[in-house]
């Protein structure tokens, strides 16, 4: 500090030190309920499914729920697409 200034070099240190606690601060806050993506890789996760996504098992509902007779309009009801 010279007279009462910091200079260029202690400011970047502090500035970057408050970026880091702010990057530290929101990664570890967590934002309204998990979602159902996040449920559903953390159950494959968990059970060991090997080359399984979320989205091979969201392919493999729809495709299972069409040949089973829905059609568009009950695929977006139970995708939570419309409400009726």
């Amino acid at each position: 500090m010279i007279g009462g200034h910091i200079d260029e070099s202690e400011f970047t240190q502090r500035i970057q030190e408050l970026l880091n606690d702010k990057i530290d601060y929101l990664s570890n806050m967590r934002i309204g309920p998990p979602t159902k993506s996040a449920k559903l890789k953390s159950f494959i996760d968990m059970a060991g499914i090997e080359e399984a996504t979320v989205v091979t098992y969201r392919d493999s509902f729809v495709k299972t729920m069409w040949d089973h007779g829905c059609h568009h309009k009950d695929l977006m009801m139970v995708s939570g697409t419309i409400v009726r």
